[in-house]
């Protein structure tokens, strides 16, 4: 009998081959033998290996470089940020150890606000250019800015807190921009068919139907209050005639009392229920709908 080649059974996954918060694969792999135990490559039906996808190992939080110092401010210090982050990208604080500020005593001594010779030891720079309109239509802000700086040091920049102290005014100024009235970006709907017509009194064929719209964003269809729209009304209402309606009918009246506590005989006892037609004075039979069926049907 010529040995039978077959495959062995799958051994484990391996290891997931992936950088941190990445993906990647597993590995596992069986052998083909013959039952004799001997290697074999004359096995079917599939390969020696298989693979899957996996995870890699969460990425750790690590802190950033330190941003460069800030200016010396009024309480004589400077301070420094870092973020952290994980795979490049900023996470919470509270996910590496340690602080992501710091603040130390500002090098080469605290500038005095105290004006030598009658003159300030700091002064504000130039004025930048305007930005950009906070808004591109019905009224925004344009706001520019300026630095401070300490004229016994090389014209160094400062906080600004010293100028504002020392002249008292401000680091940044606003102008009001774009001051043109906004299109009205939603819109009215397109008027509602006229509803039913409601009779004005008992037994009148006087009457009123009423038709509506709505204000809407038409970028996504939603419904939003009335004044968001150009002036106008909601609602509108116009005369009609009660009268000619179509054969419609108003809401079930209740079931009448039985006509009998009991039946006897082939005298069955009844009962009876009726709706008017909208927009008739119900005093003729021919405006009523009525239904009967059997009640009280226990012998007597």
């Amino acid at each position: 009998m010529a040995p039978c080649a077959r495959w062995s059974e799958w051994s484990d996954y391996g290891s997931c081959q992936a950088s941190c918060g990445a993906t990647g694969q597993q590995v596992r792999s069986r052998s083909c033998t013959l039952n004799n135990g001997s290697p074999s490559n004359q096995c079917t039906g599939g390969s020696s290996t298989s693979t899957r996808f996996c995870q890699g190992p969460a990425c750790p939080a690590l802190w950033a470089n330190w941003q460069s110092w800030g200016s010396c401010q009024l309480d004589c210090t400077r301070s420094r940020q870092r973020n952290c982050r994980v795979n490049g990208q900023v996470v919470s604080q509270s996910r590496c150890s340690g602080f992501s500020s710091e603040r130390l005593q500002c090098p080469g001594g605290c500038p005095s606000l105290d004006p030598p010779n009658g003159q300030s030891w700091v002064s504000w720079g130039s004025w930048s250019g305007y930005g950009i309109c906070t808004r591109t239509c019905g009224g925004g802000t344009q706001t520019r800015y300026r630095r401070c700086y300490y004229l016994g040091r090389s014209n160094s920049p400062i906080g600004s807190d010293y100028c504002t102290f020392t002249h008292q005014t401000q680091s940044s100024d606003g102008r009001p921009c774009r001051t043109t009235p906004c299109p009205n970006t939603y819109t009215w709907t397109n008027w509602s068919p006229y509803g039913q017509c409601r009779s004005n009194a008992p037994g009148s064929c006087s009457g009123r139907q009423t038709s509506s719209r709505r204000c809407i964003n038409p970028a996504s269809n939603q419904q939003v209050q009335s004044p968001n729209c150009a002036p106008g009304v909601d609602t509108r209402t116009q005369s009609c005639n009660a009268c000619q309606q179509d054969n419609t009918y108003g809401n079930w009246y209740a079931w009448g009392a039985c006509s009998a506590p009991c039946h006897s005989g082939s005298n069955r006892p009844t009962r009876v229920r009726a709706r008017c037609r909208t927009g008739t004075n119900c005093t003729q039979q021919s405006h009523w709908d009525i239904v009967t069926e059997n009640c009280n049907t226990n012998p007597c």
